[in-house]
């Protein structure tokens, strides 16, 4: 901004006509009165490199996520899920690809019967199905779509991150890193 551009404006208290000279010096120093440039541009820097490393993984659990929210990453009646999606679900609820034998516990079959056989009354479940069925589903639509759009608004954000940066190899290793860093650790 120079010093030496003015801006009119119509003033609302003044009489018709008149003008008021404001001075975009002076608007530029309000805006930024309490926080200095310096500090505004290492925020600006420092939300664009944490947001680069986060990505990959912010972008695993909404995708993973999104999956849980309706089970498709659990085997239940016909439906079998995907094993990309059930192992994808386990590492986001368990951070494990895959449960040892101790903690899988007895067979599902077992698992069924003495349920079926410590029912109670129809209703009086741990999931009274009818009771929840319109606003759970309502709300896991919702979340779906903060879901899609948490996903969508984190694309954004890797697109300028990456495209609209003064150090593009710094940019590209911060999400690099952001891949290799999770999976190494998944791997140890």
């Amino acid at each position: 901004m120079t010093a030496g551009r003015t801006v009119y404006r119509e003033a609302g208290s003044a009489k018709p006509g008149s003008q008021i000279k404001v001075s975009l010096a002076i608007l530029g120093k309000m805006r930024c009165k309490s926080i200095g440039r310096s500090t505004l541009l290492f925020v600006r820097i420092f939300h664009s490199h944490v947001g680069l490393f986060i990505a990959p993984s912010v972008l695993f659990f909404c995708v993973s996520g999104a999956c849980q929210l309706f089970n498709l990453h659990e085997n239940h009646g016909s439906y079998h899920a995907p094993a990309l999606i059930e192992t994808l679900g386990k590492l986001h609820k368990d951070q494990v690809l895959s449960e040892p034998d101790h903690v899988r516990g007895p067979p599902a079959a077992t698992v069924a019967s003495d349920r079926d056989a410590h029912a109670g009354p129809p209703g009086h479940g741990d999931h009274d199905d009818e009771a929840q069925k319109g606003p759970t589903l309502v709300l896991k639509w919702f979340f779906e779509a903060i879901a899609a759009g948490l996903a969508i608004s984190t694309l954004f954000g890797l697109w300028i991150g990456l495209r609209f940066t003064r150090t593009p190899r710094i940019s590209w290793g911060l999400l690099i890193a952001g891949v290799v860093v999770p999976v190494l650790i998944i791997l140890l």
